[in-house]
This record gives C-alpha cells, sequence and structure tokens, in this order.
C-alpha cells in the first residue's frame, strides 16, 4: 500500500476525494491514455451505443471489406462489437497493459482515482465498481490491501460477481 497517500474528503462536492502524495497515479493515467487509444478501428472493432452507430460501425467494416453486408459480427461486453480475430488481438493489448498497470501502480492509489471515476460517493452500491475495477487489474488478494471508502459488499461477493460476467 502507498504510505505517503493522503485522502481528504471534500463535502463541498459530494464527499468525493482529494487524494495527494500518490506515487504511481500519474503512471495509471498514462496507461489508462495508452489503452484508451488502441486505434480498435485497425483491428476490426467499433463501440456502439445505439442502433445508429452500431450500424454506421457495422457499414464501416463492410466498406473496409472485413466482412460482407449480412455477416454476423461478435460482441464483447455491452458497446464493443467486430470481427473475432480482431477483437482477440484488440483484447490481448489491452490486457498487455493491464498488466503494466498491476505491476507498476499501486492497488489504494487505483482504488481511490476509480472511487472518484465512478462517484462512489453517491453510488447507492457503495464503492462496488471502483473495487471491481481494483480486482478486475491486481486480484482479490492485492485488492484486499487497499482500505475501503465506503463498504457496501465483501471483496468476495464483487468478485464472485465480477467472475459470473465473465462466463
Amino acid at each position: 500500500m502507498a504510505t505517503n497517500v493522503r485522502v481528504e474528503r471534500d463535502w463541498n462536492n459530494d464527499g468525493f476525494l482529494r487524494i495527494s502524495g500518490a506515487e504511481t497515479l500519474a503512471r495509471y493515467h498514462e496507461l489508462q491514455n495508452q489503452q484508451s487509444s488502441i486505434p480498435v478501428k485497425d483491428y476490426g472493432v467499433f463501440f456502439a451505443f445505439s442502433n445508429k452507430q452500431f450500424e454506421e460501425g457495422y457499414q464501416e467494416l463492410v466498406k473496409r471489406g472485413l466482412i460482407k453486408d449480412g455477416d454476423r459480427i461478435k460482441r464483447f461486453g455491452n458497446v464493443a462489437f467486430g470481427v473475432l480475430d480482431g477483437m482477440k488481438r484488440w483484447i490481448k493489448e489491452a490486457a498487455a497493459i493491464d498488466a503494466q498497470i498491476a505491476s507498476e501502480c499501486d492497488p489504494y492509489e487505483v482504488y481511490l482515482d476509480e472511487y472518484n471515476n465512478y462517484e462512489c460517493c453517491i453510488d447507492m452500491d457503495g464503492d462496488t465498481r471502483a473495487v471491481e475495477r481494483v480486482i478486475s487489474l491486481f486480484g482479490l488478494e492485492r485488492t484486499q490491501e487497499a482500505i475501503r471508502g465506503r463498504r457496501f459488499r465483501a471483496y468476495e461477493e464483487i468478485y464472485d460477481i465480477a467472475e459470473g460476467m465473465k462466463n
């Protein structure tokens, strides 16, 4: 656990955390930005949050000759779609960056950052989504090292939920 990290609740901002003294948070953000800038289109993958976006992404795959009109494509999660081989390559590249995060960043600092990112201070599920993210990066054992801001569910319960979503 990071020893120099200091956390204060900002009650003028709904209880969000003010984090200071973090040693690996800048690197975490750098790696997240690197992951966000993976050129998914090069892999034949697109994100769609509406039927219109899905149709546009699908037609782009047709236009690029990656599929024929009428072909079925794969879905990953809720909003990622594309050709299977491309999805596998994209996931592999993203997983390599996740591995860097796990080896170079502190789980407690990542937890604090994700606590704010997922607005856990006002979320009815407490810090569940922040913990899910940290478990996905560091595993259950290292996640248990993190100090919890709003304990709502046990680590094991969140881990079981996250594992169930993988299947």
